[in-house]
């Protein structure tokens, strides 16, 4: 969603509403805080066109900007920023609802986030705290399960009460480690999620 017009969504929002789905975050990743800026005011402005047979635009995702180099994936560690809130208020927006970032480098950022009602999720990480709500692509982007300590991927799998999303697709995540997820997770904090690739003609 980094670069799409109003336009843009409402298509994307009108497309994904045939597959049964009712309302999405739009994910903004890593970029200059000024296109990040851009991006976010963009999926605002297109939340005010929702219209019956359209996916409603609940708030922004931001996956990015507050990430671990370590684990940086596909995002621009040159556009990393550091977690504090003084960081956070140069693109702050009410419209944020999810934050993904890497606890393990948290400098007071997480407890704003949490005083402002703003969920905050552990990706691209190689920590965990007990004060997320959840892990974002489990597995994906994350210290692996090690059976001698601690990592961003056990403590998914194994804190009942934190949510987890899962990639299901069966490239992202294997069958096997898929199996193991759904044995350890309880049913009722598992998310479901996909990158919309099919919907988007990008597969």
């Amino acid at each position: 969603f980094n670069k799409a017009s109003v336009e843009d969504i409402l298509k994307l929002s009108r497309e994904i509403f045939k597959y049964g789905i009712g309302g999405i975050f739009p994910t903004i990743v890593t970029d200059t805080v000024e296109n990040t800026k851009r991006a976010i005011y963009t999926v605002k402005e297109a939340s005010k066109y929702f219209d019956k047979g359209m996916a409603k635009i609940f708030g922004v995702h931001l996956e990015g900007i507050f990430l671990n180099p370590e684990k940086k994936g596909i995002h621009n560690p040159k556009h990393f920023l550091t977690l504090t809130v003084e960081n956070y208020k140069k693109i702050e927006e009410d419209f944020i609802k999810i934050v993904t970032l890497a606890p393990e480098l948290d400098e007071g950022l997480i407890k704003y986030l949490k005083e402002n009602k703003i969920k905050v999720q552990a990706g691209h990480c190689t920590g965990w705290n007990q004060e997320v709500d959840g892990a974002t692509h489990t597995y994906n982007a994350m210290s692996p399960i090690s059976h001698r300590g601690s990592s961003s991927t056990l403590s998914a799998l194994t804190d009942d009460n934190k949510y987890a999303e899962i990639i299901a697709d069966g490239l992202h995540v294997s069958d096997e480690a898929l199996k193991l997820f759904f044995k350890t997770k309880p049913a009722d904090k598992v998310i479901l999620v996909s990158d919309s690739l099919p919907i988007t003609y990008s597969n």
